[in-house]
């Protein structure tokens, strides 16, 4: 099975938040052998990073201001095995952000990278241990570091699979933005559902969201027809006009379209259809 270029990681990204999701503590638990007790993974899609998640909520905030400050953070590293490269936290700039990072150096910290061949993402798994001068016990394990890599990988897989992809579990508005759609509190004229870069110039009519919404959820053309009193056939039609819009050619095309853009995220328009504010 090919784990390089999985949408669902996108999505299991955006879903765990500290102690939101037990799989991933139950997944880490094996980590406790090697020494390590921090866990991170991120993603870098055309350069804009997608958030981390962590096992190890102390450290997160540190990891992620500097890497938010990293843009090239997969250079300098070399191939230890085909998908993945290794590189030591040496890498991180030498600036007042790495400074507020003391509990990671190339010492106790140890990340391994993932470049697609198409090189539109990237991805980091860090490994960290409080145990100073630790270079020789990371060395040790990394063939298991590795393994776990994939590990982690088909895990997030199968827990986007086992959840259907529900609203309750896969939350793309953060908590500072506008509520979910059904529960504003604001006057909606008119609702529009506009994409990020690069589909700027494109949204979706509220029942062609909503429709989405459905299909992504696990829902088959025939369930979406039959809440909507529409043939199946009808679904489709509409379905494929979506993926047209999104340039998307399949449902996973489709899932990581719409995280990327963030197109859950809504957008409240006047008559005139300009933003209110």
């Amino acid at each position: 099975m090919n784990m390089m270029n999985n949408p669902t990681i996108i999505a299991i990204v955006k879903t765990f938040k500290e102690g939101a999701c037990p799989a991933l503590q139950e997944l880490c638990k094996p980590l406790e052998r090697t020494g390590i007790n921090s866990f991170f993974y991120s993603k870098f899609i055309d350069g804009n990073r997608v958030n981390l998640i962590s096992n190890n909520g102390l450290w997160l905030d540190h990891l992620q201001k500097c890497l938010a400050n990293y843009k090239s953070v997969f250079e300098n590293s070399f191939h230890f095995k085909p998908g993945f490269s290794i590189d030591y936290m040496d890498y991180f700039p030498k600036t007042a952000m790495h400074k507020d990072m003391s509990e990671f150096s190339m010492n106790n910290a140890i990340y391994l990278t993932n470049v697609s061949s198409d090189r539109k993402f990237s991805e980091v798994f860090i490994f960290a241990t409080e145990e100073k001068e630790s270079n020789m016990q990371l060395e040790a394990h990394i063939n298991y570091f590795n393994e776990f890599c994939f590990l982690f990988k088909d895990t997030a897989r199968k827990i986007i699979q086992k959840t259907q992809v529900n609203e309750q579990e896969l939350q793309f508005c953060n908590a500072n933005q506008l509520p979910p759609y059904g529960e504003s509190k604001f006057p909606t004229l008119a609702q529009r559902y506009y994409l990020g870069a690069p589909h700027d110039d494109c949204y979706l009519t509220n029942r062609e969201f909503i429709y989405l919404k459905k299909y992504l959820h696990g829902l088959s053309a025939k369930e979406i027809g039959n809440l909507f009193n529409l043939s199946a056939r009808t679904v489709e039609s509409r379905l494929a006009i979506i993926k047209q819009k999104l340039d998307c050619k399949n449902k996973s095309e489709l899932l990581e379209c719409v995280i990327h853009s963030q197109l859950f995220y809504p957008i409240f328009l006047n008559d005139r259809g300009k933003s209110k504010s």
